[in-house]
């Protein structure tokens, strides 16, 4: 297959660091319903409804809120200081694909990975991530990509039992 070249820009970045966080964002609001039913029962329990609605509010507020806010502004400004400080990131890249394995070079190095050293796969309608580990990703631009390459890892990463996004392997 034919060589990609990209480069990931600070809004890729940003974009990279939002797809991670949506994966935490659901356990967070589960956390805060089970906080939630513990303050209020402990109020109820203790005879102080007032308390027991507060907190229910509290963490429902808290549970929608705050992945909100991480999402749109917390998360946007730290991933842009990051991108800011990270200058290999900046450098063009160039993808290779073929049956074994994914290659990516750059002026500061070269990287093959083995398909079957993918761990997790996870994609948006910006990027799709390749994850040696639970917390690194290969970041890999949709649009600079295009369609022939993502099917074609996507074919790759089913073959070597990934088949879907998000599913980890074992």
């Amino acid at each position: 297959m034919e060589q990609v070249r990209y480069r990931i820009t600070q809004n890729d970045y940003i974009a990279f660091q939002q797809l991670l966080a949506a994966r935490a964002a659901p356990r967070f609001a589960v956390f805060m319903a089970l906080l939630a039913a513990a303050m209020s029962a402990v109020a109820a329990l203790a005879g102080v409804a007032d308390i027991a609605i507060g907190a229910f509010g509290g963490a429902v507020i808290g549970a929608i809120g705050l992945p909100l806010i991480a999402r749109w502004l917390i998360i946007p400004v730290q991933a842009r200081k990051a991108y800011r400080e990270y200058d290999l990131i900046k450098e063009e890249m160039v993808l290779s694909l073929n049956e074994d394995n994914f290659v990516i070079t750059q002026t500061s190095g070269r990287v093959a990975i083995g398909w079957e050293s993918v761990v997790l796969w996870r994609e948006n309608d910006l990027m799709l991530t390749l994850h040696p580990t639970r917390q690194l990703a290969y970041i890999m631009p949709k649009p600079a990509l295009g369609e022939r390459p993502i099917a074609y890892i996507k074919e790759r990463l089913a073959a070597h039992g990934l088949p879907r996004q998000g599913k980890q392997r074992k």
